[in-house]
């Protein structure tokens, strides 16, 4: 075997790999999700059956220590997501053929509308669900004694100060992981798929020193210097 067979035999493996552990994740935020809402629904059941509703003061620091740590689960999965994406890119140059397509196709298939609309909805009712907790236990902390309110404050704006890092990094996460990367010299490799008559039509374009990913690069970036920019004519 090769070099590049093997090379690209311990890529296939790491994608793999990095699959597995990308399900394992992910259902590590459902359970997540679940006692999200499984917590809520406690803290109320409780609060109705002890009739006071200081049971209550706890829910929204905790619930938004619960979002803080899917932010981070989320940040993990984009990483993963990522890494994996540039491995199948590695393979499938290395094949010349759609060996791996999970995170380049398979993936992608929830995010865009109409499936994730459900997913949507999901979010926004962990929001709702956060914002009513907060509103209805600030209501109960300052019915209390200062001591309790102070508490209650602190408590759940160091949470909130915690889900809203969490947040900010989960959005940079896919960036940063590119970026660290390209510093290890793993290249960002897309492959497109085109009919065979085209291929050797822009082979033809080729000059003497170029392999065929420069040529299609140079006819690429000159077809889109002279394509007018969407809504200037």
């Amino acid at each position: 075997m090769s070099i590049e067979d093997q090379q690209a035999q311990t890529r296939r493996e790491e994608a793999i790999a990095f699959f597995h552990v990308n399900q394992t994740g992910r259902n590590a935020v459902e359970r997540v999700v679940a006692l999200f809402f499984s917590v809520a629904a406690i803290a109320g059941s409780v609060g109705v059956a002890a009739g006071t509703p200081d049971v209550l003061l706890p829910l929204p620091a905790l619930l938004l220590l619960l979002l803080s740590y899917m932010f981070q689960q989320y940040a993990d999965l984009t990483v993963l997501g990522v890494a994996r994406q540039r491995l199948e890119d590695l393979v499938n140059d290395q094949l010349g053929a759609k060996g791996l397509i999970y995170e380049t196709a398979v993936a992608q298939i929830r995010q865009v509308k109409p499936l994730s609309n459900s997913v949507r909805l999901l979010q926004v009712l962990l929001g709702a669900v956060v914002l009513g907790a907060v509103v209805v236990a600030t209501v109960v902390a300052f019915r209390d004694n200062t001591l309790i309110r102070v508490a209650y404050v602190t408590g759940t704006a160091l949470a909130a100060a915690s889900a809203l890092y969490s947040y900010v990094h989960m959005l940079r996460t896919a960036k940063i992981t590119r970026d660290k990367l390209r510093q290890k010299d793993l290249e960002d490799k897309r492959l497109v798929w085109i009919s065979g008559d085209l291929f050797a039509e822009g082979q033809k374009a080729s000059k003497g020193d170029e392999v065929d990913r420069q040529t299609f690069e140079r006819l690429i970036r000159q077809g889109l210097s002279k394509e007018p920019l969407p809504g200037t004519g």
